[in-house]
């Protein structure tokens, strides 16, 4: 498995090589108006983010209706459906639609149910240039056996995920196993950034964000940033075996996340 991929976007339902994941998986519906895909969700839950447009859903022969209706994930914040593991479903599309569809392995037995924009919590992470914009979509407030489900927007040349952190291991209070994925999209398309994915001792690497690319993190810190000029877009999940986020930063940048009351507080443009 690559851990970083460029994500296939053709018409239907498009998939990943997430081969190296033991919970997370990650899956696309792209269809025109009037098309529709129908599936089943197998062995994992899963989270139905609309990034645009609108379409119907229907899961386990109950009707959802049309949701969704922004234009594209830029766009404040959307409709998400929730569907338990081995649900059938089918979405309609009303107009031209894109749909992430987030996985975790499941088998918790439950109802889908939808989340709705004014449902999703907001806020700001970080200070100065490393200020980032979270909608909390799918938290441990809500039915699920592992998933969690967010997206964040990083304005112009902006960091994210700063100080980088990990959650490798179940070693509480210190830190929860979870594996993640990032999905990511950049405005305008031809834009980049890049993304520091590392293990001590194992690995180091550097990838270049573009448009529709996607890193998994069965292990290890990361943190991100885009260019000057361009907003990046990406939805971030996650799975564990005990569903809680705790996460470990790196202890060689841990006294940044002390500084950030004072960055916020400063009048000065650091």
């Amino acid at each position: 498995m690559e851990m970083f991929q460029k994500v296939p976007n053709g018409k239907g339902f498009n998939q990943i090589d997430a081969s190296g994941m033991r919970l997370l998986n990650f899956h696309k519906i792209v269809l025109g108006p009037g098309e529709s895909y129908t599936g089943n969700t197998g062995v994992h839950e899963a989270l139905f983010d609309i990034l645009g447009g609108k379409a119907a859903f229907t899961v386990n022969g109950k009707s959802f209706g049309v949701l969704g209706g922004r234009p594209n994930p830029f766009a404040g914040k959307g409709f998400s459906l929730y569907a338990p593991f081995n649900s059938d479903y089918t979405v309609t599309a009303n107009t031209s639609c894109e749909i992430a569809v987030c996985c975790a392995k499941s088998d918790l037995k439950g109802e889908p149910y939808v989340i709705t924009p004014d449902q999703i919590s907001t806020g700001t992470w970080g200070a100065t240039n490393f200020t980032r914009f979270f909608k909390g979509i799918l938290l441990d407030d809500r039915p699920a056996q592992r998933l969690f489900v967010g997206e964040t927007i990083v304005p112009s040349g902006n960091w994210a995920t700063f100080p980088p952190h990990k959650h490798e291991k179940d070693d509480l209070p210190r830190e929860v196993f979870m594996e993640e994925i990032y999905y990511y999209k950049v405005s305008p398309s031809e834009g980049f950034g890049f993304d520091r994915h590392y293990k001590p001792g194992s690995y180091d690497r550097a990838d270049v964000i573009t448009d529709e690319t996607i890193l998994l993190m069965p292990d290890g810190y990361h943190t991100l940033v885009t260019c000057p000029g361009y907003s990046m877009f990406y939805i971030w999940f996650l799975a564990g075996d005990i569903r809680k986020q705790n996460p470990m930063t790196d202890p060689d940048f841990a006294w940044v996340q002390k500084a950030i009351p004072i960055l916020a507080n400063s009048k000065e443009n650091l």
